[in-house]
């Protein structure tokens, strides 16, 4: 691995940030009304989750509020990354507002949800991200409407008994969400705000030496734009000369051409595209606690800009927690928020109108910016006097500033979410609990494109507008009775049921064919497409937990549930969750009153099986373009019309299961050193694939529980003080995941399934291999691996495509440092290493096909010696030239296999080392003096500071 020359600051390079805590009440308040104020919180936290307290187990961990506070992600979902052991948090892009997903301990479904369940305040909230795919815009995970400011806690529940407390939305870990609620009698108020900039990160290295143009027959020919010509392999750009005397409408500069007597031509780098934005985040809160209540407000405004002009992401929050107890033995709590998002996109990924495509592959002797200080906002930058577009090949690959004025997408997002609970307390030590919860947004997106008339790709113009609402409502009844609760023994029962219904409804209308330029919209439309779809979820769960302490020396938690869902087949008689854990303390010293003071130790295991519900959902009807099939005289065609889903489920579909065991060790030493390590086992069976029925029944297949997947591994943690002075502190945390996650069966219903892929490369399932692996065409070889070179000494094609690689990581780790200097200094950062999985680069193979990489231009007149044997067996000794400028440009090494070469050649190790944050923080709270009471804290960090890797693609995450 090598660490790069050129390594920019990436995401989030924090300017100043400045924190103000204030208080304006007294002194603290008297011993009796804080003994009151404390025991109206103690009740009040049994109905802040609907959850079940677990016992100590390693792998349900936790995420303090100061943790939270010194996380500088406004995205809930980016602030767990490199934070707990096994979850894992991958970013689909850095663009503001965009994706993300949480994987816990490998895949266990194939087209279902591998995402935890999120609960905020014990009430499930939607993390969706619709229609996000590889051909348009950035989309959000929901989670990201959810301040970080408004939280308190997060926990994770990932041991098997746990799991088995959620049933059918259990089997890929539990994200819980405690938001934040008052703790003092005194009116705390909190601002904070911060101010920060972002770089682009690792890039592909691209060359800037030849011009655009090709090799034909030996020699180096420029072909300009108005040749629409896609390749870079043309004459060195150092021989090549402006002639001004001649009009070029793509290049003020004049022709290019080797005879000419002007100026030397210009040779530009793509990347200077790229801004340096600024951020901003501000937050204010409100806090007081009472005798009988204790309530917070707290409202915030981010304004993230992007890399890429124009891309930006605003939001709007504000949210409450209110406990109080209106009569002695009742006490209440609400909690709420509501969120305003909107966003500006780019076209992305594999898109001719990207702005990706029109960037890397961009020949460096032409300026996409024309020369122009604000290339933005001036048309003759992507523009030529007949309206048509001025890139690189004629319009074939867009302009990136035409895409960012004549593609524009906007989303707008409002949300609502609230829960209310109750906790009465019948008689001494038995609970009757109740919590209500709703969750709603919609989703609006507005985009398209312009109509453009250049002669090599003529556009007719777009529109869409695409409407999702979502609506959500959750109900639990339960009640809690402690049967024994003593200094050294516990006994206690908890049983219930809860009801979830769900309504996601998709509203899209697009069409082609804008009449009118400039009116980007769907009233402006020659052709239109509707499509709508209804998708109602329904679940109900009854549930039984029975938790027991002996001598505290034994922990005991059992969990019974069992669900139904409306996405089950006709004849499931629903799913059986249960699940079981203990943890053993072998040694221990304990004071008086049960508190840890030296050394223990523990064994910790637990069983469970617990499921995954349908969340593909089964559409109620669906409004789609009919497809009239044709002959040999008649064309086939679409009619706009109702047609119902033709595939069903089958009659005894289920949730698919999990039958899950960890077991471990942990072990604590006062308040220096906490060490865990576990293993876990888990087989999913039952899950759901797509098997082909007979068309005689109307129908084309069925969804059936038929596959295995198996996941197995190891989760180490280590919390450790190795020095503790007066006036230093440093704190060590270590986080180490491996996963060996394999697909065990598809039972038959095809050998390989196909997730979604480019150009003969493509990501599958095949028995035997992890999830996702690649999938392509690559070079022949013999049994024993050798290649298998041709009579001219290159190597040869496998006709059929196979498995090359896997993503899988072998192993993760995150180290976590901090430094504490005095009362004043802190100074703290994140190690992220990654081991294994292989990535595709396709924008690699691409570039190096097209001679715009600098690996592509090294190779030309570079002779080698492949490896390998001839069809006798005999070993290749015929010398090739990679790119021989002698020859024509097809029988370049980079070329002669085709558009991106094959899917071998594009293949990396994609392992990293990443400083995923440093932070340098000062108290400069004694610097208030007299004007306030309270704490000011000033920042300065970085996120994705340096990376290291292997990998030539953008950044490997």
């Amino acid at each position: 691995m090598r660490i790069f020359k050129k390594i920019k600051p990436f995401l989030l390079i924090i300017i100043c940030i400045c924190y103000v805590h204030y208080t304006n009440a007294q002194d603290s308040p008297s011993a009796s009304i804080m003994t009151k104020t404390t025991s109206v919180m103690d009740t009040t936290k049994g109905i802040l989750f609907s959850e079940i307290p677990f016992i100590p187990d390693q792998s349900d961990q936790s995420l303090s509020a100061s943790s939270i506070e010194n996380s500088t992600s406004s995205d809930v979902t980016r602030l767990l990354q490199s934070t707990m052991t096994g979850v894992h948090v991958f970013a689909n892009s850095f663009t503001p507002g965009a994706s993300s997903r949480i994987l816990f301990r490998g895949h266990r479904s194939i087209f279902n949800s591998n995402e935890p369940l999120i609960l905020v305040n014990g009430i499930p909230f939607n993390n969706s991200e619709h229609l996000n795919g590889i051909a348009g815009t950035d989309r959000s995970n929901r989670l990201i409407d959810l301040d970080p400011h408004l939280i308190e806690k997060i926990d994770f529940v990932g041991s098997a008994a746990g799991r088995a407390r959620y049933g059918i939305v259990g089997a890929n870990g539990v994200l819980s969400i405690q938001t934040k609620f008052a703790n003092s009698q005194k009116l705390s108020v909190s601002f904070s705000s911060s101010i920060n900039s972002n770089q682009v990160s690792q890039l592909p290295l691209l060359q800037n030496t030849r011009a655009q143009g090709r090799f034909i027959s030996g020699n180096a020919v420029y072909l300009g734009p108005e040749t629409a010509n896609g390749f870079s392999w043309g004459p060195l750009i150092s021989d090549l000369k402006y002639d001004d005397s001649v009009d070029n409408p793509f290049d003020k500069n004049g022709s290019i051409g080797y005879d000419n007597t002007g100026d030397p031509v210009n040779a530009y780098d793509p990347y200077d595209f790229f801004v340096t934005p600024l951020s901003q985040n501000y937050s204010l809160s409100l806090a007081k606690a009472g005798t009988f209540y204790n309530a917070s407000v707290t409202g915030s405004y981010i304004d993230e800009r992007g890399v890429i002009p124009t891309n930006r992401f605003t939001r709007y929050n504000l949210g409450t927690h209110i406990n109080f107890k209106p009569i002695e033995k009742l006490t209440v709590n609400f909690s709420g928020g509501l969120s305003n998002a909107s966003a500006n996109r780019s076209i992305k990924g594999s898109n001719i109108i990207g702005i990706m495509l029109g960037l890397t592959r961009n020949s460096p002797t032409f300026d996409i910016s024309n020369g122009l200080e604000d290339p933005l906002n001036n048309p003759t930058s992507y523009l030529l006097e007949d309206g048509s577009q001025r890139s690189f090949r004629g319009g074939i690959y867009s302009n990136p500033y035409w895409t960012l004025n004549e593609a524009p997408n906007e989303d707008v997002v409002s949300r609502q979410f609230f829960s209310i609970g109750s906790d009465y307390l019948i008689s001494e030590g038995f609970h009757l609990l109740f919590q209500y919860g709703h969750d709603r947004y919609t989703d609006q997106r507005l985009g398209g494109n312009n109509i453009d008339p250049s002669i090599f790709f003529m556009r007719r113009g777009t529109a869409y507008d695409n409407r999702i609402n979502y609506r959500s409502h959750h109900t639990s009844i339960s009640g809690l009775y402690n049967l024994l609760d003593t200094y050294s023994n516990s006994l206690s029962i908890q049983g219930g049921i809860e009801y979830n219904t769900r309504l996601l409804n998709t509203n899209l209308i697009d069409g082609i064919g804008l009449i009118v330029p400039d009116d980007i919209s769907i009233d402006n439309l020659e052709e239109i497409d509707t499509f709508y779809s209804r998708q109602d979820f329904k679940r109900l769960g009854a549930f039984t937990t029975i938790d027991y302490t002996f001598n505290n020396k034994l922990f005991l938690s059992g969990n019974l549930r069992h669900d139904l869902s409306n996405q089950f087949g006709s004849s499931s008689r629903g799913f059986t969750s249960y699940g079981l854990g203990a943890e053993y303390m072998l040694f221990s010293k304990t004071d008086s009153l049960g508190k840890q003071t030296v050394f223990d130790i523990s064994l910790i295991g637990s069983i469970g099986r617990f499921g995954n519900n349908v969340e593909f959902g089964k559409p109620i009807g669906q409004y789609i373009p009919a497809v009239i099939s044709g002959d040999g005289f008649i064309s086939e065609f679409e009619e706009n019309g109702y047609e119902p889903t033709k595939v069903k489920n089958a009659p005894n579909l289920t949730a698919e299961g999990t039958l899950a065991y960890d077991l471990g060790l942990k072990m604590h030493y006062r308040d220096r050193l906490t060490f865990s390590i576990l293993y876990y086992n888990e087989q999913s069976n039952g899950i759901i694939l797509n098997q082909p029925i007979s068309s005689a029944t109307g129908l084309t297949s069925q969804n059936i529980n038929i596959g295995e997947i198996s996941n197995k591994g190891f989760d180490i943690t280590l919390e450790s003080k190795p020095i503790k002075m007066s006036n230093f502190e440093w704190d060590l945390g270590l986080r180490f995941n491996n996963n060996r996650n394999i697909v065990e069966s598809l039972n038959g219903v095809d050998s390989i399934l196909t997730l979604g892929g480019f150009v003969g490369s493509y990501s599958g399932i095949e028995e035997g291999f992890g999830y996702g692996v690649i999938r392509g065409n690559s070079f022949r070889r013999n049994s024993t691996g050798q290649l298998i070179i041709d009579e001219e000494g290159w190597p040869t094609v496998n006709p059929l495509r196979s498995t090359l690689a896997d993503p899988n990581p072998d192993w993760m780790m995150f180290i976590h440092n901090s430094l504490t200097f005095g009362k004043f200094i802190r100074l703290s950062g994140t190690i992220e290493i990654k081991q294994g999985g292989d990535i595709w680069c396709g924008t690699c193979a691409v570039l190096d096909y097209f001679g715009r990489t600098q690996l592509a231009i090294d190779e030309i007149d570079q002779v080698v010696n492949f490896e390998g044997v001839d069809e006798d067996g005999n070993v290749n000794n015929l010398a090739v030239n990679l790119a021989s400028t002698q020859e024509s440009q097809s029988s370049f090494y980079r070329v002669r296999y085709g558009f991106g070469g094959l899917t071998e050649m594009g293949i990396y190790d994609a392992s990293w080392i990443k400083l995923r944050n440093v932070q340098l923080s000062f108290d400069a709270s004694s610097l208030l003096g007299n004007l306030m009471e309270g704490k000011a804290i000033i920042s300065i960090w970085g996120d994705n500071f340096l990376l290291r890797t292997n990998y030539p693609g953008i950044d490997p995450e």
